[in-house]
């Protein structure tokens, strides 16, 4: 539902304010003042009124101005205490009234005034200097009107639209003539998130010619020719120049390249991520993986002393040399360099530690096996005591 605050702390909150009547509200953690309304509207909070104040319902910076916006806004405006010159109608004469000698400075803010600009007059803060200013306005209190969502039947009749619309209340209209989609799903990608390859498709055009590189003033190859965009690159006839980019790495070990084998990979940056899937049909492709737990972890990290997992805690003693007492500390550690792999390492169980019972009927299973020695570009097989499953990683 709609809701009016007041922003001020707690103690100010509950020993009231001049001329607005105030209640803490402990779950919001906020002072609400109109406590007891409802149906609230946004003049109803905005006090000072739209001389003065910004749209109490519209919400520019969420929105594009070529954007079509949803029938029903939700969100939060706040109109700012301080002093204001409405009856200054435009920028430029805002701006002209700035006092430099004495420190007050005007400002003109674009969303005031019912979103028509307003003229804020800075460095005066208290009621009775702002009264010395012909025709200036005093607000007393930061309010901060909050719309609330699916306030009425009607539009909580309406649904929510699911997918690539943003934040608002957009109508079943709307939603289904919007052509926008999303998929519910993570694909996973090669990206990087340096500059300037964000802005040229994570990409860049590579040299491997030594003089074409002595040129462009780098002793190294591969380089990148700067000066060539990914369409001259591609189709120019200088040897040994090609566009590289990390979409073109396929998997999660050629992307993060951990080995420093591709020199490609480093420069531009690669990482493995998980974001939104481009197209529907990469979308219905994605799947679930609903196997994790049988995946095998290892510790490429130098030093790892800890075994076929990427944590570890363990329990250490130290002695007191003269009092002799003995303290234990629980140690921690966390591999930097961690991979998993399809399938897992088990035991046979012989005890209960395995057993899953239901309804009285009881299965004894197999033991995963965390901590075996690490064991380099092959699996561990310990013949008749462990033995590797592998997973079941189903698309739903």
């Amino acid at each position: 539902m709609p809701s009016c605050f007041v922003n001020v702390e707690q103690y100010e909150c509950e020993a009231g304010l001049d001329g607005i009547s105030t209640e803490w509200d402990a779950d919001w953690h906020r002072c609400r003042t109109l406590a007891g309304s409802t149906n609230i509207s946004g003049w109803d909070c905005f006090t000072a009124g739209p001389t003065v104040c910004p749209n109490p319902t519209d919400y520019p910076w969420y929105y594009n101005n070529d954007e079509i916006k949803p029938s029903t806004q939700w969100g939060e405006r706040t109109c700012n205490r301080g002093c204001y010159a409405p009856v200054i109608s435009d920028r430029e004469t805002c701006e002209a009234s700035s006092d430099h000698k004495s420190g007050v400075y005007y400002y003109w803010d674009s969303t005031g005034a019912n979103s028509n600009g307003v003229c804020k007059i800075y460095n005066v803060d208290n009621e009775a200097d702002c009264a010395a200013i012909i025709s200036a306005k005093w607000v007393p209190h930061s309010l901060s009107f909050n719309s609330g969502r699916f306030g009425t039947e009607e539009e909580c009749n309406e649904g929510q639209c699911m997918g690539n619309m943003g934040w608002g209340g957009w109508s079943r209209e709307q939603c289904e003539s919007s052509g926008k989609h999303s998929c519910t799903r993570s694909c996973p990608e090669c990206k990087t998130w340096d500059w300037p390859f964000t802005n040229q498709g994570y990409g860049a055009c590579f040299s491997s010619n030594i003089t074409t590189c002595a040129n462009e003033g780098k002793p190294h190859t591969p380089c990148i020719i700067s000066s060539l965009s990914e369409s001259d690159c591609i189709s120019t006839n200088e040897l040994q120049v090609e566009w590289k980019s990390c979409s073109s790495y396929g998997a999660e070990m050629e992307c993060n390249d951990n080995d420093r084998l591709d020199p490609y990979s480093q420069i531009l940056g690669c990482g493995w991520h998980w974001g939104q899937c481009e197209t529907q049909e990469a979308c219905e492709n994605a799947g679930d993986c609903d196997d994790y737990d049988n995946q095998r972890q290892q510790c490429y990290e130098s030093g790892w002393t800890h075994g076929d997992t990427c944590w570890a805690s363990y329990l250490t003693e130290s002695t007191d040399e003269e009092t002799q007492q003995i303290t234990s500390t629980y140690e921690y550690a966390s591999c930097s360099d961690c991979r998993h792999s399809d399938g897992v390492c088990v035991v046979r169980s012989t005890g209960k530690c395995c057993r899953i019972c239901f309804q009285n009927v009881c299965l004894t299973l197999n033991c995963l096996l965390f901590f075996i020695p690490i064991v380099r570009h092959h699996v561990l097989m310990i013949a008749d005591v462990t033995t590797i499953l592998g997973t079941s990683s189903v698309a739903k």
